[in-house]
């Protein structure tokens, strides 16, 4: 089944608000560059690199031949088409920005969904429901910024995902088998 990325878009904000929750709103977990007003803070950011991601990674296509099984990977019924599935992994950024009124709340919030991202039932939690896999977790750095005459904290890192997918090719069908015996 092809991946879908409004799934995987709506698992990884469900992931980050269930981490901030309940200081920060489920409608205050947005994704960056979104049109519409900025919610007022704490708020946080989400934003899906790739597939691919900064990293130069490319898309992995892997098909494992297993000749202890007929077909060696590949499956057919009795006079039913050859399909071969192949496992199609790909590879995201997820940029996580936090935006609180004070430059340590928003680190804090931030600190928040590092230790999720982190912990085995956050990372079991993921896998289980929507089948992304927490490759790693980066730094949080504190990137505060002025805005008139006070400071608004903000806090950034960045998560590596990793996601597959199954994908069929439908080889077609065998119409006529023959054996050919040749002696060298």
């Amino acid at each position: 089944m092809p991946l879908d990325e409004t799934a995987l878009e709506d698992a990884l904000r469900s992931f980050v608000a269930a981490a901030l929750a309940p200081e920060v709103l489920d409608g205050a977990v947005i994704w960056d560059r979104q049109r519409g007003p900025r919610p007022a803070p704490p708020f946080a950011t989400l934003e899906l690199v790739g597939p691919g991601g900064p990293w130069g990674a490319v898309p992995e296509w892997q098909h494992e031949f297993d000749p202890d099984v007929a077909g060696g990977g590949m499956s057919a019924v009795a006079g039913g088409e050859i399909v071969e599935e192949t496992i199609h992994h790909h590879e995201y950024a997820l940029r996580l920005k936090t935006y609180a009124d004070a430059p340590r709340t928003a680190r804090n919030l931030m600190i928040r969904i590092h230790d999720r991202a982190n912990m085995r039932s956050g990372r079991d939690g993921l896998r289980e429901s929507s089948g992304i896999v927490v490759a790693e977790v980066g730094p949080i750095q504190d990137v505060g910024a002025l805005l008139d005459t006070d400071w608004e904290g903000r806090a950034v890192m960045t998560v590596r995902i990793r996601v597959g997918d199954m994908v069929e090719d439908r080889i077609g069908y065998v119409a006529t088998v023959e054996t050919v015996n040749e002696l060298e």
